[in-house]
């Protein structure tokens, strides 16, 4: 009798399909950043794997990270979470516009990068609502597209 092989035979058990968990909240704030981090890592000095300690150094960079950002921001964001596993964590609010990549160099130490909604992005509807406000003839604004 021939057996069945899936060609995946020679694969090191190492290699292993990715997590990934996702939590909503309101708005992305020190307070969030830690509870999640307790709840994925345990608290500090407890017996920690390496893993563990990774992905709270991670979290420990985003809460320092949330300081120097506005609520706005903070309110339609993702902090999206790479562990030493390549596992991926992530925490979001509202639209999750605003992206940031929390990850290690390659230098190992923790680093993050941002890419933020375009200031642009809604700004043909301010002057919209500008020229309505200020006016004088009644000019109708709707016909004339900027994009």
């Amino acid at each position: 009798m021939e057996e069945n092989k899936t060609g995946f035979e020679n694969v090191p058990t190492a290699i292993r399909a990715v997590k990934q968990t996702s939590y909503e909240c309101k708005q992305i704030n020190k307070r969030v950043l830690g509870g999640r981090m307790l709840s994925l890592c345990g608290n500090e000095g407890t017996e920690d794997d390496s893993n563990n300690a990774g992905l709270r150094r991670l979290f420990q960079l985003a809460i320092s990270v949330t300081e120097n950002e506005s609520e706005k921001t903070l309110e339609n964001a993702e902090f999206k979470f790479y562990d030493d596993e390549c596992n991926i964590r992530i925490v979001y609010s509202g639209s999750a516009e605003n992206r940031f990549l929390f990850t290690f160099n390659e230098k190992l130490e923790p680093d993050f990068t941002v890419k933020r909604k375009s200031v642009l992005c809604g700004l043909d509807e301010k002057i919209k609502r500008t020229w309505r406000k200020w006016n004088p003839l009644n000019f109708d604004f709707d016909e004339i597209n900027l994009v």
